[in-house]
């Protein structure tokens, strides 16, 4: 995760920093960190908050959801996300997905709380596999037709796109290969050692 030069002087830190000081500047990066440790979210429960007041000593429980609650209340977090118990905004899951890239993300099974639309992205998540009819999508393939599978040291994959007419393959190693030993002629690469 990549911090901004200018993220202490963002509306939503320098508000935190105006009202809880330095603690709520360390409080803030401290749940950045946690969050991009999960992924693009945070499970906001009772035991992740103990687990973050030992990270901030000196800060109290009422004071930590104090500062989570105006984090939410500035924009930072989303605060629909948190009245289920969720940390995370549209940022944080763009920023992750620009970090993974789209190859990874097309490849994610799940995406629970998101906010942000993948197409954006270019990717179709993997609940959509059903509407595609033709070959499945993470279902390794036979480059060549016409040669048997076991001679093929590569197969191909196919990788979701927005546009279903495109077919972009990545080109993957084929566990059914069978490599070819090249057979020497008796006797040959055999050092005579009574020649000296």
């Amino acid at each position: 995760m990549k911090i901004d030069p200018k993220f202490f002087e963002s509306g939503a830190v320098t508000a935190i920093s105006g009202e809880f000081g330095p603690m709520g500047e360390l409080a803030v990066i401290k749940l950045l960190c946690a969050i991009r440790d999960s992924g693009y979210y945070l499970e906001w429960s009772v035991q992740r908050k103990m687990m973050m007041l030992r990270m901030l000593p000196g800060v109290t429980f009422d004071t930590l959801e104090r500062i989570v609650e105006r984090l939410a209340e500035y924009g930072f977090f989303s605060s629909r996300k948190l009245k289920s118990g969720v940390l995370t905004s549209a940022e944080i899951q763009k920023e992750y997905i620009r970090e993974i890239g789209a190859g990874k993300a097309r490849r994610r099974l799940g995406w629970p709380h998101l906010l942000v639309d993948l197409q954006e992205f270019g990717i179709i998540p993997a609940a959509d596999d059903a509407i595609v009819g033709e070959e499945p999508y993470d279902t390794p393939l036979r480059i060549d037709r016409m040669k048997p599978l076991a001679e093929q040291p590569y197969m191909k994959v196919r990788l979701r796109t927005t546009n279903p007419a495109i077919h972009i393959y990545r080109r993957v190693d084929n566990p059914d290969f069978m490599h070819r030993t090249v057979s020497h002629p008796p006797g040959a690469g055999i050092i005579n050692a009574s020649r000296r």
